[in-house]
Parts: structure tokens; C-alpha cells; sequence
């Protein structure tokens, strides 16, 4: 039975879902230090099948999983299992806000995507926003990021590690986009729930194969950070599931930017970690971009109802 609408309880489970995530991130910053992100990823996956149990039973049982489009699975599962290799390797290699903060540059690809693969009508306004936005991508990269176009102008072995960082996490927010941009493809004839699981299948196994060659035996420790990584995940997408179940999708997305205050509260208290004002300055700059974005198209789609022709925005 589908549920009534309550935005606030959507907004509620939507905010735990991104800290989930946050923790999440926290917890695979601690432990890349010691163990490798295949291995990482790989019981990211595996752990999280508890708790997606839970979601394909809600959703109906194995019969959501059914698909006649196994090809759009294994693409969108493909480049998700990269952005998320890459997004790891970033958060070992960059603070926490830092690799937080270049990821939200995934909205700006998403929208010149849909324009170009999708043939979605993108207006002057939105192109606006995503050219302000990327130079906010560039201010956030400037500390040392976009140096590693000349090797020569890093000043040693740690900005050489940032530069190296900087630039794969904005590698993972663009293979991030390109998962969005398959997902959208999808959403019309595939389950949430089959989407979920197909991809976390397909990083399990794809990071398994990372395995033979990468294994270091965890400790203690380590055993319970990994499965507070998969258990983390996992709860964040229940959460997610609920709140887009409560509230609608355009009304939520806002709410992606409170992973910014988890993320310097979290670096600051756990890692020490103070951010530096280009990236907070650069990070306003993106976010104010996507939010523009987001307003842009509710707006587009208010508009468009009573007049099917629609309208470039």
C-alpha cells in the first residue's frame, strides 16, 4: 500500500542517509590506511547484502529483481563500481572535506550529460550554473590539484598525494554522473530495489577479482570497520528508499549538501582535519550552483504541466 506524503519524514530519513554515508566515509578513511580499497570495496558489497535484504523484501521479494534490460544493469553497475574504487582511493588520499566537496561536482556533469546524451532541454539558465560551477571545481582543485599539470610546481611528496587525490575524486564524481545518467535511463521500466542490488553485486565481484593480489588478513578492529562499512551502506540506501517512499525527489536533493557539514564536522573531530579557505570558498560556489540547478528545474517542471510544450531552462 503506498504511503501518504510527509516531506518531513522523507527530509528526516533522507538527512540519515547521507550521514550514514558520512560515517561511512569516515570509517573507509581510517581503514584505506592499512588495507587496500579493492578489499575495501569488496566487503563494502558484501556486508551491505544484509541490510539490502531488507529493501527487496519491502519492495516485494526476488520478483523485483527481474529485469529484461541486462545490459543497462551492467553499465550502470560497471561505472558505479568505478566511481566508488575512485571515490575511496580519494578519501585515503585527500581530507575528508576536500574529496566530499570535489564529488558534488557530479550534479554539474549530470546536467551537461542529459543534455547531450539524453537530449534533455538544458536552457541558458542551468548552462549558466554549471559554468559557474565548474570554476568553483577549479578553486577547489587550485591548492595544488590542477599543479599536477606541472609536476615541477609541487612542493613535495604531500602535494604530489593531494594533486594525485584531487583529480580521482573528480574522476569518481564524473563516473558518479554517468551512473545518474543510467539510472535515469532505467527508472522507467526497472525497480530501486533491482538497481541496488545488481550493483552491489557486480562491485563485490568486481573487487573480488582485486583480492588475490591485494589481501592483507584484518585485525580485530579492522574486521568490525569493514562491516561497519557494508552495514553503514546499507542503512543508507533503507534510508534513502524510505525517504523518497515519504517525499518527492526534487523537494530531497537539497538535502545532498548537508554531507558538507557532516563532512567538517566529522574531518575536524576525527582527523584534525582543517580545510583550506580555497576549497570551502570553491565548495559554496559549487553548491550554490546545483541548488540553482535543482530550483531550475522544479520551476521547469511547474511550468511544463499545464503546457506540454515545456520550456528550455
Amino acid at each position: 500500500m503506498k504511503r501518504p506524503p510527509d516531506p518531513l519524514l522523507g527530509i528526516l530519513y533522507k538527512v540519515l542517509a547521507v550521514g550514514c554515508f558520512s560515517v561511512m566515509n569516515v570509517i573507509i578513511k581510517g581503514v584505506g590506511q592499512d588495507l587496500h580499497t579493492g578489499q575495501i570495496v569488496f566487503f563494502r558489497g558484501l556486508f551491505a547484502f544484509v541490510p539490502l535484504a531488507f529493501v527487496i523484501y519491502s519492495a516485494g521479494g526476488l520478483r523485483v529483481l527481474r529485469t529484461r534490460h541486462p545490459g543497462k544493469h551492467i553499465i550502470r553497475s560497471g561505472v558505479g563500481t568505478m566511481a566508488m574504487l575512485l571515490g575511496f582511493t580519494a578519501l585515503v588520499l585527500i581530507p575528508l572535506v576536500d574529496a566530499v566537496a570535489i564529488t558534488f561536482a557530479s550534479t554539474l556533469f549530470t546536467t551537461v550529460m542529459a543534455a547531450l546524451i539524453l537530449k534533455e532541454s538544458v536552457g541558458v539558465y542551468r548552462w549558466s550554473a554549471v559554468t559557474v560551477g565548474f570554476f568553483g571545481v577549479l578553486m577547489m582543485l587550485e591548492p595544488s590539484g590542477l599543479r599536477l599539470l606541472d609536476p615541477d610546481a609541487l612542493a613535495g611528496d604531500a602535494d604530489q598525494t593531494y594533486a594525485i587525490g584531487a583529480v580521482v575524486a573528480l574522476c569518481g564524481a564524473f563516473c558518479m554522473a554517468v551512473a545518474m545518467i543510467s539510472i535515469r535511463s532505467m527508472s522507467g521500466t526497472e525497480t530501486s530495489a533491482s538497481i541496488i542490488f545488481y550493483f552491489t553485486l557486480t562491485n563485490t565481484l568486481v573487487a573480488a577479482c582485486f583480492l588475490p593480489f591485494v589481501w592483507i588478513w584484518p585485525t580485530t578492529l579492522q574486521w568490525l570497520m569493514l562491516i561497519g562499512i557494508g552495514v553503514c551502506g546499507g542503512v543508507a540506501q533503507i534510508c534513502l528508499t524510505l525517504g523518497y517512499r515519504y517525499a518527492q525527489a526534487s523537494l530531497l536533493a537539497p538535502f545532498d549538501y548537508t554531507a558538507m557539514v557532516y563532512a567538517l564536522v566529522l574531518g575536524y573531530l576525527i582527523f584534525a582535519e582543517v580545510p583550506q579557505a580555497m576549497v570551502l570558498v570553491g565548495a559554496a560556489v559549487v553548491i550554490g550552483a546545483g541548488l540553482f540547478i535543482i530550483w531550475r528545474e522544479q520551476v521547469r517542471r511547474a511550468r511544463r504541466a499545464p503546457n506540454l510544450g515545456g520550456m528550455p531552462g
